[in-house]
């Protein structure tokens, strides 16, 4: 019971003092490595528009490459699991998505390496329908995160969407809350956690990520309060998610791709995500800002 209470209080904390559902460790991590290791870049507008609001548009992916993307969709194989089609990404999948990414957002990378001052690698890789269900009005119940939270991993964690088709409000788009307006929508909403909150706020707090097939969109996931939109009914929203992170000199490069020989794959699991974005316990959570300051001779590898 008293563990309970603690872990309550503990977000209380983190809501009024960093404006989000994650752990205190992880918010106190982000402030260090803002404060010492991000540099900013007023001519980037991207990055600037990531930094102030949680998120920021990118460029539109060719519909041509859409398209073969989808046909390629078409004959992989795929499963069905609370509502989510997902896709198993076979070898000329996964060939067709690095071309997308090599051909697409290379650059952008390369800013948000300035940005984090660290090297960033592709640690998951998705492809995945959300199909319409009937919304319970409790919050109790969630299929795939329908309800507004932060991820909880540290901020130097973050992902790249791209619309597989157009989507419009019928089809359940993402629905951002801007950093800039956090505590208007925790105040109005009356937010305690992601199963309790009042759905009575100002529409115009929220970005909708409605778009044209082959628009993206980068997400800090972490420190931007988001949900995913229900799809009404007989509509669904397919898309492409890419997650990064950000990681210490120590970590070799796989030119963007970490696709060592590991029984962890990158197109199938979030193992690799979770190692670079979401340490377990202070100590751990330490160390491993450590890492990224004084490097793997002072400190234990992986």
């Amino acid at each position: 019971m008293e563990q309970k209470l603690v872990k309550k209080l503990l977000k209380k904390i983190t809501l009024i003092f960093f404006s989000n559902q994650n752990y205190i460790t992880y918010n106190i991590f982000n402030r260090i490595f803002k404060l010492i290791k991000c540099k900013s870049n007023s001519e980037n507008q991207l990055v600037n528009n990531y930094i102030k609001n949680g998120y920021s548009k990118s460029k539109k992916v060719p519909e041509i490459d859409v398209e073969e993307l989808n046909k390629l969709l078409e004959n992989s194989e795929k499963t069905f699991k609370d509502n989510v089609t997902n896709y198993t990404l076979n070898d000329k999948i996964k060939k067709k998505i690095k071309s997308i990414f090599f051909q697409n957002f290379c650059n952008d990378i390369e800013e948000f390496k300035k940005y984090y001052s660290s090297d960033i690698l592709i640690t998951n890789i998705k492809v995945c329908i959300n199909h319409s269900f009937e919304k319970n009005k409790s919050k109790e119940i969630q299929f795939y995160s329908e309800n507004y939270h932060t991820d909880n991993y540290l901020f130097t964690y973050f992902k790249l969407f791209v619309n597989l088709e157009d989507i419009d409000k019928s089809k359940g788009p993402l629905h951002f809350i801007p950093k800039n307006r956090t505590r208007q929508f925790i105040k109005q909403s009356r937010y305690k956690n992601r199963y309790n909150y009042s759905d009575h706020y100002d529409d115009n707090l929220v970005f909708k990520n409605i778009g044209k097939s082959g628009e993206s969109i980068f997400f800090n996931s972490a420190e931007c309060f988001h949900r995913a939109g229900v799809p009404d009914t007989g509509f669904q929203r397919k898309m492409l998610m890419i997650v990064f992170n950000a990681v210490p000199d120590e970590i070799k490069n796989d030119y963007f791709f970490l696709e060592r020989k590991y029984k962890n794959d990158i197109f199938c699991l979030d193992h690799w995500s979770r190692i670079f974005g979401k340490p377990n316990g202070i100590i751990n959570t330490y160390k491993f800002l450590l890492k990224f300051f004084i490097g793997s001779n002072k400190v234990n590898s992986y």
